[in-house]
């Protein structure tokens, strides 16, 4: 394909029961002018690479293999790789809603002011399952922006993004647990660089045992709390003090605690 709209990139560095359903979600969009960037790193590279070679045979794929470890990494050689217009994200456990890339194109083509697009998000377990928990919905450019120093509420599998500014924001330059906060926090400071999440779900978040960020270690507090300060004293945001209380172990533990007394007696 020499003329994509949509340059997908996809980083997976191990081989579960989610990578087929994942790359399969993407394969079956209704909207179909895009190439899928396989983003192979780490040691199993190789087995990955065999993997979708052997059970893939769609001519927009493209395998990468990539000796240093790490997301953002794979996803930066995946932006110099990639040839469209749009980046969109997605990750190895997660799945796309066929129309996705359909709305999200229509919505950047008429507002070109706007950086990214995202949606709403439904959580799923290992299985499929649909969780009761659910992903923070917030639509307006000024809300998310607005939250964006204490809390994330922009899901990479359910973004579109324009290439030419996160090239602009010189890509993914920090973080392992992380990469993407710190991204939209430099995207949020560009001119003509909106923020909109569709009213629409076209993404389910897995949830699973296996997730690197699934725990409230101090090993991700101290990254996320980095992110934070650096967010404090390069942008004067004061709201980013309030960002690391809401991250510390302790007072995720006591969030954790009162969704389950809210899930189980409402």
């Amino acid at each position: 394909m020499k003329h994509p709209k949509i340059s997908v990139l996809l980083a997976v560095n191990k081989l579960d029961d989610f990578l087929a359903e994942s790359i399969t979600s993407v394969l079956n969009q209704t909207y179909d002018n895009f190439e899928l960037l396989i983003l192979c790193n780490g040691p199993k590279r190789n087995l990955l690479e065999d993997y979708i070679n052997n059970h893939f045979t769609d001519k927009r794929i493209k395998v990468f293999k990539i000796e240093m470890e790490g997301v953002a990494f794979a996803r930066n050689f995946g932006i110099h790789e990639s040839k469209a217009k749009y980046i969109a994200l997605q990750d190895a456990d997660d799945i796309s809603m066929p129309d996705r890339f359909k709305k999200q194109v229509e919505f950047l083509e008429l507002n070109g002011d706007y950086s990214l697009v995202g949606s709403k998000v439904l959580h799923i377990d290992s299985k499929g399952r649909f969780l009761k928990n659910k992903f923070l919905y917030i639509q307006s450019d000024k809300n998310i922006k607005k939250l964006l120093p204490i809390h994330n509420t922009l899901l990479g599998s359910s973004l579109m993004m324009r290439k030419c500014k996160v090239v602009e924001a010189k890509g993914y330059v920090f973080g392992y647990f992380s990469e993407d906060h710190d991204l939209y926090l430099r995207l949020a400071k560009i001119p003509k660089s909106k923020f909109h999440n569709l009213d629409t779900v076209l993404c389910h978040y897995r949830r699973h045992k296996d997730q690197m960020t699934g725990g409230i270690s101090f090993k991700i507090f101290t990254e996320i709390a980095a992110i934070h300060f650096i967010n404090l004293f390069s942008r004067g945001s004061l709201l980013s003090l309030l960002g690391i209380i809401w991250v510390f172990p302790p007072v995720i533990f006591v969030k954790r605690f009162i969704k389950k007394l809210i899930n189980r007696f409402f």
